[in-house]
């Protein structure tokens, strides 16, 4: 809990020096957001901790646990949502960049296609972002800390799913 807390504490201080120096992107105006291309991109090594399968379980009310899984790899992620039954709930696929901002790690996806519901095969072009971290198995999601992102702060907490 503690890494966590200073990690998320890291993450949500630290980014505002870097970043208001510089346009705050908005996930509401895609011409700003467009200005996290130009940030520096990230390490091989970077991408590396990034790929591979990572499962998120949440419950949806007190009868219901969603499991969710994603896979980022090279540059494309495919995320599915199943309900309690394992049957597919949503699905959609999105390309990826991973940029720095000073000591922020900010996850850049774009070009989201669902492959279900009202939006099947529509291009949601984006970018959308996220600030994000990888710890060993873990792979964190941080959203409403970001210069521009008036989301209220949340936390997703991935695991690694087991090969």
């Amino acid at each position: 809990m503690r890494t966590t807390y200073t990690v998320v504490m890291a993450v949500w201080l630290l980014p505002g020096i870097a970043v208001s120096q510089e346009t705050a992107p908005s996930p509401r105006d895609p011409q700003a957001a467009k200005q996290l291309f130009d940030l520096p991109e990230a390490s091989a090594e970077e991408y590396a901790q990034v790929e591979g399968t990572w499962e998120l379980a949440q419950d949806t009310n007190a009868a219901e646990r969603q499991l969710r899984v994603k896979t980022h790899q090279g540059g494309k992620t495919t995320v599915t949502a199943y309900d309690v039954d394992g049957k597919i709930v949503s699905q959609h696929a999105s390309e990826y960049k991973l940029k720095r901002s000073g000591m922020a790690r900010i996850f850049v996806f774009f070009n989201v296609v669902p492959a279900t519901g009202p939006s099947k095969g529509k291009k949601l072009r984006g970018p959308f972002y996220y600030a994000y971290n990888v710890q060993g198995n873990r792979f964190l999601e941080v959203y409403g800390i970001l210069a521009g992102d008036d989301r209220s702060p949340r936390v997703l907490r991935w695991k690694r799913a087991k090969k």
